[in-house]
């Protein structure tokens, strides 16, 4: 079980769009990370969900596509390491009015 005190430290300053960098333990993971440091990335999605808000992960995967879920659980069950990379949003959001809301948007109606 992943020590969680270190995501939820981190949890209320994560937004939309960040990144989680993952190293895995698998071997697979260990083919990919011969030619780069990370075996798998995912990006954070900040949602209002009824009256709570949530954060999730989006990833694409082999055969399903891109798949949603909670950012917790994911973090929680990998086998690896996880590195939380965060964007510069104040640049973001000068370049493309609406950021991150348009974003959540356009995901959400795929």
């Amino acid at each position: 079980m992943t020590d969680m005190s270190v995501y939820k430290a981190h949890r209320p300053v994560m937004l939309t769009g960040d990144i989680l960098a993952c190293q895995g333990l698998g071997l697979l993971s260990s083919v990919i990370m011969t030619r780069s440091l990370y075996s798998h990335v995912l990006m954070l999605m900040r949602m209002l969900i009824g009256s709570q808000e949530r954060l999730l992960v989006a990833q694409a995967e082999f055969p399903r596509g891109v798949t949603f879920e909670w950012a917790s659980e994911y973090v929680r069950t990998y086998k690896g390491r996880i590195f939380w990379v965060p964007l510069k949003h104040t640049l973001l959001q000068e370049r493309f009015p609406g950021y991150p809301t348009r974003l959540i948007d356009f995901m959400a109606n795929r």
